[in-house]
């Protein structure tokens, strides 16, 4: 079943804050109406499942609302709300069954609890919905890898737009909303000037658009106006939650690559805790894979980690322009500033083709002098096919063809 979205429509701030609570809490996406008119245009929209309607609505006309469900391709189900507040248990819990009956919770328990631990604290499902509902654009701050892309889909989920979620290139002020008004998501804020996010803003207001921009500074002045700001915490700011979040990484690919469960000892655990995850959740997730199909045997263990996956955690002697960058693509990014700053404007560079191979080309020098030489050893390292190193190998002018007859 598709995760269709629940239409709740009450003018009772009461009534809606506490079927919203229940909803949302168990991964639900709650649309909310307070008036006949905006029920009417909520129903009317595809993707809805389950319409939950408050008897008192004002102007509610319920013939004519059974009327406007039959004349659709795709009605949602449409149920009065019974007597509210209180909300009893029993009443709490048939509410969720009708939602399941109808509309596919947006997130399992697991995901959830994901979320719960992704930097916007433990109500991150009842933030989000608000975000989503709000008029004004959402900015997501946070560093690298704390999950604002994934972010920006959930928000596009919960908003309950038809159309797609979407990230416009090239010109942004040439760009214009589908007919079908979905969600822009701008991945970097800092890139925008005043003039082009205030018309952005702007012609997506007009057009029903939701516009989702993330960021990596702290808001502030100007920037903050007219933002609906939610902030990402990194995960060096929050130790106590590093443990739980490893484990939930630890058990998912655990069930979804069919692997027995493991249990990490005191080294592994020590290994991640001394280590400040400049990557964040995602680097978290992914040292997780690394881990668990790297070893063998019920017990994770830490000091048994092959080299290669305990030196993604370990700090060694790293050079301190290293402990600078938040990760090693700002390294580059910071790197590839000086160079670009040297160059006069318009400069006729094929920039790319130079700092792709030149980046290669120090990659594989490195590798190929670790292993003496041995290509396979090397192949294996970077996680290419050995053939595949040759012929890069040989573009690059690190090796020399041998001679036809092998002379």
């Amino acid at each position: 079943m598709d995760a269709a979205v629940v239409v709740l429509a009450t003018a009772d701030e009461d009534r809606r804050a506490l079927v919203l609570r229940e909803l949302s809490r168990a991964g639900f996406a709650v649309l909310t109406e307070a008036s006949w008119e905006g029920l009417t245009r909520q129903v009317s929209q595809p993707g809805r499942g389950l319409a939950l309607i408050d008897p008192a609505l004002p102007e509610l006309r319920p013939a004519l609302l059974v009327e406007l469900a039959a004349s659709l391709p795709q009605a949602p189900a449409l149920f009065a709300l019974g007597p509210c507040p209180p909300l009893a248990v029993a009443a709490s819990a048939q509410l969720l069954t009708l939602a399941r009956r109808h509309a596919a919770p947006l997130l399992d328990a697991d995901e959830r609890k994901e979320l719960r631990l992704m930097g916007l604290g433990p109500d991150a499902l009842d933030l989000l919905q608000s975000a989503a509902r709000s008029p004004q654009p959402v900015a997501l701050e946070g560093e690298r890898g704390t999950g604002k892309r994934r972010l920006a889909r959930l928000l596009h989920s919960l908003s309950g737009r038809p159309g797609p979620l979407e990230t416009p290139e090239g010109d942004l002020l040439a760009a214009r909303p589908s007919t079908t008004p979905g969600t822009w998501y701008l991945p970097r804020l800092d890139d925008l000037d005043e003039v082009t996010f205030t018309t952005l803003a702007s012609r997506a207001a007009r057009h029903g658009q939701g516009l989702v921009i993330a960021t990596r500074r702290p808001l502030s002045g100007q920037r903050g106006i007219g933002l609906t700001p939610l902030r990402l915490r990194p995960l060096r700011e929050r130790p106590d939650e590093l443990r739980e979040l490893a484990t939930l990484y630890l058990e998912r690919y655990q069930r979804r690559l069919g692997l027995p469960r493991r249990r990490p000892d005191k080294a592994f655990w020590a290994l991640l805790r001394q280590y400040p995850w400049p990557g964040n959740v995602r680097e978290l997730e992914a040292f997780a894979v690394q881990a668990l199909t790297s070893t063998s045997g019920p017990t994770l263990r830490g000091e048994e980690l092959p080299p290669r996956v305990r030196a993604l955690v370990e700090l060694g002697d790293r050079p301190a322009a290293f402990d600078e960058a938040q990760s090693f693509e700002e390294l580059v990014e910071q790197r590839l500033g000086h160079l670009l700053e040297g160059l006069p404007p318009g400069a006729a560079l094929d920039l790319h083709t130079l700092v792709v191979e030149s980046t290669e080309r120090a990659l594989l020098r490195l590798v190929l002098t670790r292993t003496a030489g041995n290509q396979k050893a090397a192949a294996q390292m970077l996680g290419l096919a050995r053939n595949t190193l040759h012929t890069k190998a040989l573009h690059l002018g690190l090796i020399t063809a041998k001679p036809r007859g092998g002379r």
